[in-house]
């Protein structure tokens, strides 16, 4: 299998250009990452987490010293949940994850903050059968609301 390295979004905050996507591991699984550029383009921080099977990172948003990451991951079993994440952007360090789904695959693509809240947006569905989604949240990880 041929290594690879996807970037599919990024946020730029203060001095530091924040992006998103995923890599492939040693064992041949993707896996998310978020890394930190300064603007000379010197990579100053990273992140990299993953279960086995497929995780990956599709949208980055920075908000009040906090970094927000949706994706989707491979549940056994169950197919793909959409996964919400929250870094400290001055550390690194992982806030939380949460993660929504049922037995269908569910794809958080972008996401946005307003007014206190996470917006995302993504679809949800079986190949070749998916609808749009449009889910609200909290910054502790609580679902507020989702609509297909």
């Amino acid at each position: 299998m041929k290594a690879m390295t996807v970037a599919y979004d990024v946020f730029i905050y203060g001095d530091y250009v924040c992006i998103v996507g995923y890599y492939t591991t040693y064992f041949g699984d993707l896996d998310c990452y978020l890394r930190w550029y300064n603007f000379d383009g010197e990579c100053v921080r990273w992140k990299n987490w993953g279960d086995e099977y497929t995780d990956v990172a599709r949208g980055v948003y920075v908000y009040e010293d906090y970094v927000y990451v949706v994706g989707y991951k491979n549940v056994t079993g169950k197919g793909f949940n959409l996964f919400l994440a929250k870094f400290d952007f001055n550390t690194g360090a992982q806030e939380w994850i949460v993660d929504w789904g049922g037995p269908k695959d569910e794809h958080g693509e972008k996401l946005f903050v307003y007014k206190d809240h996470i917006y995302i947006v993504g679809y949800v569905g079986i190949p070749g059968d998916y609808v749009m989604l449009i889910m609200k949240y909290d910054f502790d990880g609580n679902k507020i609301w989702n609509k297909t």
